[in-house]
């Protein structure tokens, strides 16, 4: 199971964190764009084509990761 959310866009905090809270993989404050760079190992010139909000809305994703068969 996994939840998303957005950040409120007037949240100024700036801080940010990637990291797992015992089994519970968690994202804080991040940007589409770093998730998908740290996701798939990708600069940031291979993104090409999406929408400009990846670059600037933030979000907070946390998750238990599953096992692939």
């Amino acid at each position: 199971m996994v939840t998303v959310k957005e950040r409120d866009p007037d949240d100024t905090t700036q801080g940010s964190s990637t990291g797992m809270k015992g089994r519970q993989f968690t994202l804080v404050n991040k940007t589409v764009e770093v998730m998908l760079q740290t996701g798939y190992g990708v600069h940031k010139k291979q993104i090409v084509g999406a929408p400009h909000w990846i670059e600037t809305e933030r979000w907070d994703v946390a998750g238990v990761p599953g096992i692939r068969a």
